[in-house]
């Protein structure tokens, strides 16, 4: 994975080590982009880090409460 900063690149590995101290296995990293993906029961949580300016990066955290739900009236 590239990284576009250090920044990015230390803050990225933190929260991985924290994520899996909490979760485990159950964190998964695509090798694709800076971004973890944690599934718990039928909430998906998505933390994704970017870089802000050239010294910092941010942690976005999106949790979808329910996934995979039937919709009927």
């Amino acid at each position: 994975m590239q990284f576009k900063t250090k920044a990015q690149q230390q803050t990225y590995e933190k929260v991985g080590k924290y994520l899996r101290q909490l979760f485990g296995e159950m964190v998964r990293a695509p090798s694709a982009a800076p971004i973890y993906i944690v599934p718990a029961g039928t909430t998906l949580t998505h933390i994704v880090v970017t870089p802000w300016g050239n010294d910092d990066a941010t942690i976005t955290v999106r949790a979808y409460v329910v996934f995979g739900a039937e919709l009927a009236p």
